[in-house]
């Protein structure tokens, strides 16, 4: 049942990714759907409710920390997942009550650094609409949806804070040396 599952749903991925990255032009709704199932393929998938920090650092990461909060809401189903959303300053996510974190645009080198080393102390997923921060491994996957569906997976990231996928899903992905 569950391969099943993740047949279609990376048949469903297939269908909408293209070769051509996507600039980032700020969170969307089909990125937070394309992020829940993404979490959703991981191999230590969350189950029920998944619970997101997103970071932030004033008002430089204000524009996509709002707009992933308001898409959100109290709750976004998104397959058999529940996302949850809640902000939470990046140097203040070694207390948070989380497992994922959203790295929005807007935070410097410095910043992206010590949320960083609070993911891998912690083991967290960090994960961005921004392939900056991709570029600089600073967040295991980046997802983008528009023009096309385009999942990076910065491979020194992921190793750092334990994320992996299945071989199959793989095969849809970038990844990112």
């Amino acid at each position: 049942m569950a391969s099943r599952i993740a047949s279609r749903i990376f048949v469903a991925l297939l269908g909408l990714t293209l070769l051509a990255p996507s600039a980032h032009a700020g969170v969307t709704e089909k990125d937070v759907l394309v992020i829940g199932r993404v979490l959703a393929l991981l191999n230590h998938a969350p189950s029920g409710t998944a619970d997101i920090a997103i970071a932030t650092a004033g008002p430089a990461t204000q524009g996509d920390s709002a707009t992933m909060e308001s898409l959100i809401g109290s709750g976004k189903q998104v397959g058999t997942l529940t996302l949850t959303a809640s902000p939470v300053r990046y140097d203040q996510l070694a207390q948070a009550h989380t497992s994922i974190v959203f790295v929005p645009d807007g935070l410097t080198n410095a910043e992206l650094a010590e949320l960083f080393e609070t993911a891998k102390a912690r083991k967290l997923i960090t994960i961005s609409t921004s392939d900056a921060c991709i570029v600089i491994q600073k967040c295991a996957i980046a997802v983008t949806s528009a023009p096309a569906v385009d999942i990076r997976l910065s491979l020194a990231a992921a190793a750092a804070t334990n994320v992996s996928f299945g071989t199959t899903f793989r095969m849809i992905i970038k990844e990112v040396q």
